[in-house]
């Protein structure tokens, strides 16, 4: 297979890895050992049912990694229940300490420290927050987070458990 060749024959170098759709549970699993070279990890498109790779990739230490891009997309016929709508991606400094661009869509979000070392923070249809976050809760720790030059709030509906609220 090409892939495995080329991370061999790479060693030690930075990877950048990008996939729309298409086999991404299985170049997933073959990069999974070489996660602490990933430098930029651009997934546009993940079917909700491939989001479990993606939870155990995110557990990985990734010390180069600098750009994280992640699409959620419900695949037709799954109920709404389905794995998007229930896990979290979580993020801590000690795995991700480079990390500067974090853009999320149709994923489940939750605070982490790893916001105030961002530049660029990109939310994109975010329906459900963890612990009942609103959006006023997400603005609010955003402004104390100085070194995010750009912020970007796209299609943003969070549901509490006292009222829905749109925006």
């Amino acid at each position: 297979h090409y892939m495995r060749m080329a991370l061999a024959r790479s060693k030690q170098a930075t990877i950048t890895f990008s996939s729309e759709a298409f086999y991404v549970a299985e170049a997933l699993i073959l990069i999974a050992p070489h996660a602490h070279r990933i430098g930029e990890l651009l997934l546009y498109e993940v079917s909700s049912a491939d989001q479990g790779v993606v939870q155990l990739l995110m557990k990985s230490s990734m010390p180069r990694l600098q750009v994280l891009y992640v699409n959620i997309w419900q695949l037709r016929g799954h109920p709404p229940t389905d794995l998007a709508a229930h896990q979290v991606l979580s993020f801590t400094p000690t795995r991700f300490p480079a990390l500067r661009s974090l853009s999320l869509g149709s994923c489940r979000l939750s605070y982490s420290s790893i916001w105030s070392q961002l530049h660029t923070l990109r939310i994109r249809e975010l329906r459900q927050t963890a612990a009942g976050w609103t959006l006023d809760d997400i603005i609010e720790t955003v402004r104390g987070c100085n070194n995010i030059v750009r912020l970007e709030l796209i299609d943003v509906s969070t549901v509490t458990e006292s009222h829905p609220r749109t925006h």
